[in-house]
């Protein structure tokens, strides 16, 4: 199954604004050996983890990658073993080997044998399975694609249907944005992620402001302007790639917090698909997701504010002062003076 197209559209968006927060991270960026098996493209190398897009990648029986793997809309086939966890985001995924940390397939194909065998969950949503008995250490949870809702009356069906489709196409675009966020600006990501805790009161408040008062002003003074009207939609994508960035940090804490509940240490990747499936739920809920996400909204672009859209704050050095011995002052003996 095949969405290259409309995936790599909805994953491509925010690329064009990112160059000007992500100098720093491309340093990070490591190119495959020529004799490696590795595919062609890694966006994210870090750790042993690996983020690819639009690519086949396969881990030949009797090899062991240490490490976690993300592939979007790409092919991943594993015959031999993978340490960390997996996450198939609009791709195929072919699992004829061991896995020793958790599975989570989003609109993927997923094919596994009676020889597969998986230490952590298995989580397949929308999407398709073919499962004729792998070995699943955990939970094994299958959603797969479509929306029925039986008993209730024809036309209050089909009004819950386009509800409920309006809002998971939604979240699709936004799960697939900051899953590309979160790796190709990782250590930003962290950061925000770090941060909320402590920063979340004045995050509210600057991205409530800059939110209702800031970026409306800001149209106003560029159609004003009349050549900054070509621009408005630009800013308006520059708002949004920005808010999606804070709410990946926050996602990233929420999941972090939760694995460390159930006494677990989970990675970025994982931890940003646990928290947006948690927010994911809450939006399910009429009225209340509506203003979680509303404030949500809120957070993220007041966070990306607050800590200078995700940078570290370089550490200024004070050398120790120097102490000098202090100095002892003697009492000088008057000079005899010698008898006449």
């Amino acid at each position: 199954m095949r969405r290259t197209a409309l995936i790599l559209t909805l994953l491509l968006l925010p690329v064009g604004l990112l160059p000007a927060f992500a100098q720093e991270d491309a340093a990070e960026a490591v190119l495959p050996d020529e004799t490696s098996t590795e595919p062609d493209r890694v966006l994210f190398d870090s750790r042993g983890d690996r983020v690819t897009l639009g690519d086949r990648m396969i881990i030949p029986a009797d090899t062991v990658h240490r490490g976690s793997i993300t592939s979007i809309a790409g092919t991943l086939d594993v015959l031999g073993r993978v340490t960390g966890d997996i996450v198939v985001v609009g791709g195929d995924f072919n699992l004829d080997g061991t896995v020793g940390g958790e599975v989570v397939a989003v609109l993927s194909d997923v094919t596994l044998s009676e020889s597969t065998r998986i230490e952590g969950s298995l989580v397949a949503v929308a999407g398709s399975m073919d499962d004729p008995g792998a070995s699943i250490g955990r939970d094994r949870v299958n959603i797969p694609l479509g929306l029925t809702l039986p008993g209730l009356g024809h036309p209050l069906e089909i009004l819950i249907s386009i509800f409920l489709w309006w809002i998971l196409l939604g979240l699709i675009l936004m799960f697939f944005a900051v899953l590309v966020l979160a790796a190709l600006v990782p250590e930003r990501v962290e950061l925000l992620a770090e941060e909320f805790p402590v920063r979340w009161p004045g995050a509210l408040l600057l991205g409530l402001a800059f939110s209702v008062l800031g970026m409306p002003l800001i149209y106003v003074l560029l159609a004003l302007s009349l050549i900054g009207i070509p621009l408005i939609p630009f800013a308006f994508f520059t708002y949004v790639v920005l808010k999606w960035m804070g709410i990946a940090g926050i996602f990233m804490f929420v999941g972090q917090k939760l694995g460390s509940l159930a006494g677990r240490r989970i990675t970025l990747l994982p931890a940003v698909l646990l928290g947006f499936l948690v927010f994911g739920l809450i939006k399910l809920i009429p009225v209340v997701g509506f203003l979680v996400w509303l404030i949500l909204g809120w957070l993220g672009i007041g966070l990306v504010l607050l800590t200078r859209f995700g940078k570290r704050r370089k550490q200024v050095h004070i050398p120790p002062a120097v102490q000098t011995p202090p100095v002892v002052q003697t009492e000088q003996q008057p000079e005899a003076t010698p008898e006449a």
